[in-house]
């Protein structure tokens, strides 16, 4: 099975998108972002919003682990909640530019 072809509307950055496919890259980090069209081929800033959903799951499963009362929750690894936690960490300070 060869690589699965990226697009900007697969990707979590992708945002504000009209009914005509169009929308914005938030990765850009520019004040006015250009309008791209949702089938446009992703570029190397690309975060599928599969991989960003894992993400959260992480940190949600570490939250849970921490805070439950009997400590029965698996703890994700070091490694995965610091993966985690830089791409949120990426993600809110990408879109911090929009307040």
């Amino acid at each position: 099975m060869g690589k699965e072809a990226k697009y900007c509307g697969d990707c979590c950055y992708f945002c504000f998108e009209q009914t005509d496919g169009e929308g914005q890259c938030a990765a850009e980090q520019k004040a006015l972002l250009p309008f791209v069209k949702c089938n446009k081929p992703a570029c190397n800033m690309h975060v599928s919003r599969k991989e960003m959903r894992h993400h959260m799951a992480v940190l949600l499963q570490g939250v849970r682990s921490a805070t439950s009362n009997y400590g029965l929750r698996k703890r994700p690894s070091d490694l995965e909640i610091i993966k985690a936690s830089l791409f949120a960490y990426k993600y809110m300070k990408c879109f911090k530019m929009f307040e």
